[in-house]
């Protein structure tokens, strides 16, 4: 039972390790990267963004070590604020015929920007209590509201972008019809 217990935990810290690996290697440091590089050089370098995100979320996990919160609640309301962005870029793709890409992740920037320093606004006050006039509201947020305020956010954010940018989303072509 408890074998099972770890195999499953394990696969998905493996799985969220291997898919932060791959994303920052090819979404980052190919592109950034102005010549071509072998596969060699590929693995080297995904090991490496490996080792870098497992020390990012354990540093992360024990920031948590003596909260007195029970794990689900803090897993959800980690992952819950980058939710919001998420489902945010994909109402705006789907209802919103003006955005772009570059208001989808000029959205997507703000609302998780703005959901890190609510969900990290109760640790700022912990750690400085002079700054519970400023933070107070922002902690007293619960976590269930994280991936609804972060939503709003990044849709409202991508439609004022795009509303901004000035360019249009280029129209379907129309249909033809045949002689």
């Amino acid at each position: 039972m408890i074998a099972a217990i770890l195999a499953a935990a394990m696969s998905t810290v493996s799985g969220a390790l291997n898919s932060l690996s791959a994303a920052t290697t090819h979404d980052i440091y190919l592109p950034l990267r102005k010549k071509p590089a072998t596969d060699v050089d590929v693995l080297r370098v995904g090991k490496r963004f490996t080792l870098v995100w497992a020390a990012v979320l354990i540093g992360g996990a024990l920031m948590y070590r003596e909260q007195g919160t029970p794990v689900v609640v803090i897993a959800l309301a980690v992952a819950s604020f980058t939710y919001g962005g998420l489902l945010g870029a994909f109402f705006l793709a789907l209802f919103w015929a003006r955005a772009r890409q570059r208001d989808a992740i000029t959205g997507m920037a703000v609302g998780i920007a703005t959901m890190t320093f609510v969900v990290f606004s109760k640790r700022l006050v912990a750690a400085h209590p002079s700054l519970e006039g400023v933070l107070g509201p922002f902690a007293a947020i619960a976590w269930p509201w994280f991936v609804l305020i972060g939503t709003t956010l990044t849709f409202t954010v991508g439609v004022l972008s795009s509303l901004i940018g000035g360019g249009r989303a280029t129209p379907a072509p129309a249909a033809v019809p045949r002689p």
